[in-house]
């Protein structure tokens, strides 16, 4: 992906590339090893992040939207104004935290690196879910290249559960988002793969139409499932977004109207109590 023509220019050389590919190998029997002996994972990532992801960030260019440079590094977008607002006094008080807040805390990270995280397997979790009839969609904007939609939709294909061969043979159909086409849709039983166009790693901000879309037609079921219906349906058939919270612009959030298993207020009043959902993920 790294060097094709996915709407944007290639990013590094044939020699980089070729460097690259050569090392791929390496990094995979180190995740391997990892999975069985967390005292490796360390260093399988380190190897992994030099060989596969440096060569992509010494060229400048956004990791996140692979047609964009590097605008403020390390994380490539300002988010001064995230920042700004969680360090309020009240916002911390309402969170309930002491801390100052931090984009990236090498503290935190350090322990998720030693612990293995970044690189431990954890897709053998959902097989007993899908298995329940409980509805997955895994989605990638199409021009993010630290989690590209091509190695999401590889692992999609690989998974053992049930409905594997379904969904392999799946055909993948046009997915809309209004009057356009917004994405490509494999769907079959409770699994579907949405791979967004024109959006890197931030869909919500590269795509806001098409990212409302897919969560309201996921959450109301309306997302080809489990009818197989014809998706172009979609861009015609409107799907209500939930109400919003009515808070005042810019406040502090109010955590004790949002606890698990309560629904916003109406009429900003107390929360009414929502009823407990059957056997699905949001």
């Amino acid at each position: 992906m790294i060097i094709s023509t996915n709407g944007h220019e290639a990013a590094v050389g044939k020699a980089e590339h070729a460097a690259m590919a050569a090392a791929t190998p390496a990094c995979i029997a180190g995740i391997r090893a990892c999975q069985n002996t967390t005292a490796t994972c360390l260093p399988a990532l380190e190897l992994c992040e030099m060989s596969l992801e440096i060569p992509y960030t010494l060229t400048g260019m956004n990791p996140y939207d692979m047609r964009a440079k590097c605008a403020v590094p390390p994380l490539c977008y300002d988010f001064s104004n995230v920042k700004k607002y969680l360090q309020r006094d009240d916002v911390r008080a309402a969170l309930g935290v002491k801390g100052r807040w931090a984009d990236c805390s090498k503290s935190v990270t350090i322990r998720f690196e030693l612990s293995g995280d970044y690189i431990k397997n954890y897709q053998q979790l959902l097989p007993e879910l899908l298995g329940a009839g409980v509805r997955i969609l895994i989605y990638a904007g199409d021009q993010d290249y630290i989690c590209n939609w091509l190695g999401n939709q590889a692992w999609t294909l690989a998974l053992p559960w049930p409905g594997q061969g379904a969904f392999r043979a799946a055909a993948v159909a046009d997915w809309p988002a209004g009057a356009k086409k917004a994405g490509e849709l494999r769907t079959s039983g409770p699994l579907s793969f949405l791979r967004v166009l024109d959006a890197g790693h931030m869909v919500p901000m590269d795509q806001p139409a098409a990212a409302l879309r897919m969560i309201n037609a996921f959450t109301a079921d309306a997302l080809c499932y489990p009818l197989r219906k014809i998706c172009s349906l979609l861009a015609t058939t409107p799907v209500v977004p939930a109400e919003p919270v009515k808070t005042r612009p810019h406040a502090a959030p109010d955590l004790r109207r949002l606890r698990l298993g309560q629904t916003p207020p109406r009429d900003g009043g107390l929360p009414e109590r929502a009823r407990r959902p059957r056997r699905r993920r949001p």
